[in-house]
């Protein structure tokens, strides 16, 4: 069931200020109020808001919008308020609910062929094409295409320009929705840059042929292609430092596929053996299937070395954990887990305080940190990351906001590795935010 009033207040909104929008239908008009409660002013369902950070709740919300082009305050009912979109369900993160691959479907429908994939996307030629296809994608968003939004007035303006390394914002775009362009955008514009002019970023050399986007969810890896006279680009863009990369979709479906070249002896090679062990494919991997039944078999049978004559079937535990509301719910494999880890010396005391709900933590944090000491394990990721001969691409948070187009380009050889178990947070028994993720850092 949704959270609503107070219940919504005490988890979304009590002493956080919150970037969010107002709810309603499109074009729908909701009242404005002043402190005492008399209409002042009306608003259009969509528009980006500020609710400031309070300690009680009350059923009407101060919020902050801009009206005019002037920071105005007001008071709506709480029910027109949206809530803070949760980005662990994926989805948009922000306030204008894009997403790349939903901006890209004027471009030609092709399959591209990668690492023996097949992948479904859309492929531009030119500049032009790319730039009409995300500028009539974003007029079809109300929350984009809306009054005083000043969005469409920049990019429309920034695609006219000669110079593609180059945006002027106005006042009216928002300092979230900027960081939300950038994140979505930015996916986009390296290829714009590099069709509408080649020499821009000269490790990427020859004259660009066409640029292709994914259009798969479920494909994971790089985001981008640049295809030019000389070769191939893969791309993995990043929005400043961004997101961490999932380990089982990225580097585990090829460490399978290379099962015949894992080290022996090594910990990527033992969670291998596991994941065959589970009859864990490749293909389930990239579609987000089995990463957590690993985790579970991985951390009872190695990391606590608990025999299947103690408990049989390790995800179940995972699902008894996560539906129990007390420890007296829990089944006797699942205590048996419990006390096994409890018994673990010098074990993170938030681990221990946080039991049962922190087992997926545990042994999220625990695998990340025998990967990371592995050096046999260390050096096929990094061979396989090199293998894969993409390049990384950031794009400068800080000049983004300031209106220059910036992106570091790295090449998959050129950096080191750390795998990181600790994205979710320790009570969360689902680690909705990743179970073990790794970052890529220049040398």
């Amino acid at each position: 069931m949704a959270s609503r009033g107070k219940e919504k207040f005490e988890k979304y909104f009590k002493d956080k200020e919150i970037s969010t929008f107002v709810k309603g239908k499109d074009k729908q008009q909701v009242k404005i109020t002043n402190e005492k409660g008399i209409v002042i002013d009306t608003i259009y369902a969509n528009t980006p808001i500020i609710v400031p950070a309070v300690k009680d709740f009350s059923p009407k919300y101060k919020i902050l919008y801009k009206k005019n082009n002037i920071e105005t305050i007001g008071y709506i009912h709480e029910s027109f308020v949206s809530k803070p979109i949760d980005i662990s369900k994926g989805g948009a993160t922000e306030l204008l609910g894009i997403q790349s691959n939903t901006l890209i479907t004027l471009g030609k429908k092709d399959i591209f062929e990668y690492n023996g994939m097949k992948i479904p996307g859309y492929s531009f030629t030119t500049a032009s094409q790319l730039a009409n296809s995300i500028l009539a994608n974003l007029r079809k968003n109300p929350k984009v295409n809306r009054d005083n939004s000043g969005i469409l007035l920049v990019l429309e303006n920034y695609f006219k320009s000669s110079n593609p390394k180059k945006i002027t914002w106005n006042t009216e775009v928002l300092p979230p929705e900027i960081n939300e362009l950038g994140k979505y955008l930015g996916e986009l514009l390296l290829g714009y840059i590099i069709l509408k002019s080649p020499s821009s970023y000269p490790v990427i050399k020859g004259t660009p042929k066409y640029f292709f986007i994914p259009d798969e969810s479920s494909f994971k890896g790089v985001d981008t292609f640049i295809k030019t006279t000389t070769g191939l680009y893969p791309i993995s863009n990043k929005f400043g430092v961004g997101a961490k990369a999932s380990f089982f979709g990225n580097l585990l479906p090829i460490a399978l596929d290379k099962y015949q070249y894992l080290p022996s002896n090594s910990t990527i090679k033992e969670i291998a053996d596991i994941t065959k062990k589970l009859n864990i494919t490749s293909a389930d991997l990239l579609r987000n299937k089995g990463a957590k039944n690993i985790v579970y078999e991985y951390g009872v049978r190695v990391i606590l070395g608990i025999p299947a004559t103690k408990v049989k079937n390790t995800y179940d535990v995972y699902t008894n954990i996560k539906t129990s509301t007390t420890d007296k719910n829990l089944t006797k494999e699942s205590s048996t887990v419990v006390d096994a880890i409890k018994s673990i010396k010098n074990l993170e005391t938030n681990i221990k305080i946080n039991l049962p709900k922190s087992i997926t933590a545990f042994f999220n944090r625990q695998i990340s940190s025998e990967l990371n000491s592995d050096s046999k394990s260390v050096n096929f990721m990094l061979d396989v990351l090199a293998g894969k001969e993409f390049y990384q691409a950031n794009l400068n948070i800080d000049r983004w906001k300031e209106g220059e187009i910036i992106y570091s380009l790295t090449k998959s050889g050129d950096v080191s590795i750390n795998i990181i178990g600790s994205k979710s947070a320790i009570s969360d028994i689902e680690s909705k935010q990743g179970l073990i993720n790794y970052e890529l850092k220049v040398k």
